[in-house]
């Protein structure tokens, strides 16, 4: 793909040399990084011993009283039926329906910070989050919107470029007189969005999910996958790596989807039939990183679904879920929450955040970034140059009206 090989080779040493012991020490785990779309191979992201190492349960001397009923009755208030599970994946990620649908629950994303098995926060963090009362910084919410801002874009980049991998091995093989693994060309793809899948039988733990592939090809037979989408402004990416934060949140969609049943739904309400799968299917995620406008993709890969491992770690996330959040649930629903509690200082977070982190003008950056996001030339000019036909300029038009949208608001 886009990959800067000699910065790859770099990262990759870097990777290798810091293999320790403990796997969730290392900051980066090597991957390769090419364009065949086939599954990324670790060394290991899971912990084999026991994940209750990494925690010790609060001291809670001191808090106020919780009954055994009040944490059944808080227990109780997250308990959701089909039909507000359904309703639930139609919440926009980012709105408010959607932020409350994740209170209280263990997300995809923050799953392994709450393992305490993240270098980018620790357990207090993850509590804080689940709780609402975490404190983002300004610079912090710039890389969310930013991100938000551009994943219907990787989104269509990503189907792309899939089609792109996808038909020119279908194009090798015929030219090889079809000797080899058969290939055969994509004639659609359609991608399903949804907002925040709660599991049922576990209703602590949600996922909010990019999208559900549906790819058809010319033979009749289809394949389906999950897709999780990344945005930076690294120029490069992440030079061929992935964070296990990344790793752990698709493991954790690919396992609700499954234990949810939703892909037998998805599947079924199409019109569609397992029957007609491409041979030798499995359940997957697609990991797709979107860079900054000039780069376009620079990561397209597989993730295998490891279920067995990901419910060896929701067994003790579930374990300490009761153990930590269910009584500081109690104490918010009764207004008693307070910063000790979560080991919290917002006043002094705020002083720290202020001091070392919102160094950045932060409406100038939002402008800078608009006018980036809004200059859709560089995009297009790859295209073109790849031939593609199916994703021209109406495709990308709802980028082109940022900068018009702001002027407009700031006339007002």
């Amino acid at each position: 793909m886009m990959c800067d090989k000699s910065s790859d080779d770099e990262v990759k040493e870097e990777t290798k040399s810091a293999v320790c012991d403990n796997p969730w020490k290392r900051k980066l785990d090597l991957i390769s990084c090419d364009d065949s779309l086939e599954f990324i191979q670790y060394p290991n992201h899971w912990d084999e011993g026991n994940y209750n190492e990494h925690w010790t349960e609060t001291d809670k001397t001191g808090w106020p009283t919780i009954s055994e009923e009040e944490e059944k009755t808080a227990f109780e208030s997250i308990l959701v039926t089909l039909r507000q599970v359904i309703a639930m994946l139609t919440t926009e990620q980012g709105s408010d329906a959607w932020l409350l649908a994740r209170l209280f629950r263990l997300g995809a994303s923050i799953m392994l910070l709450f393992m305490g098995l993240s270098d980018k926060g620790s357990i207090w963090d993850a509590y804080a989050s689940i709780l609402g009362v975490a404190y983002i910084a300004p610079s912090t919410q710039f890389m969310f919107d930013f991100g938000h801002k551009m994943e219907s874009t990787n989104d269509r980049l990503s189907q792309w470029e899939y089609k792109r991998i996808m038909n020119d091995r279908y194009e090798a093989w015929v030219a090889s007189g079809k000797r080899g693994t058969p290939c055969h060309k994509v004639t659609r793809v359609e991608v399903h969005h949804e907002g925040t899948l709660i599991w049922q039988q576990h209703p602590m733990i949600s996922a909010s999910i990019d999208g559900c592939w549906f790819v058809y090809f010319e033979d009749g037979s289809f394949d389906v996958f999950l897709a999780e989408y990344k945005c930076t402004q690294a120029r490069g990416g992440y030079g061929g790596v992935v964070f296990s934060e990344y790793f752990i949140q698709m493991q954790q969609q690919m396992t609700i989807v499954l234990g949810s049943r939703r892909l037998d739904y998805l599947i079924s309400s199409r019109g569609l039939s397992r029957d007609n799968l491409v041979p030798g299917w499995e359940w997957r995620c697609l990991f797709s990183v979107f860079a900054r406008p000039d780069n376009g993709i620079t990561q397209m890969m597989f993730v295998r679904h490891e279920k067995d491992k990901y419910m060896k770690m929701a067994h003790c996330a579930i374990e300490r879920w009761y153990a930590e959040v269910l009584p500081r649930m109690v104490l918010k629903q009764r207004g008693q929450l307070r910063p000790h509690h979560v080991n919290y200082d917002p006043i002094e977070k705020m002083y720290m955040d202020t001091e070392t982190v919102i160094t950045l003008d932060y409406e100038k950056e939002d402008a800078d970034m608009a006018t980036e996001i809004g200059n859709t030339a560089l995009l297009l000019a790859r295209l073109e140059k790849e031939k593609c036909v199916e994703c021209g300029p109406e495709s990308l038009t709802h980028l082109d009206g940022d900068d018009g949208d702001e002027s407009s608001s700031e006339d007002s």
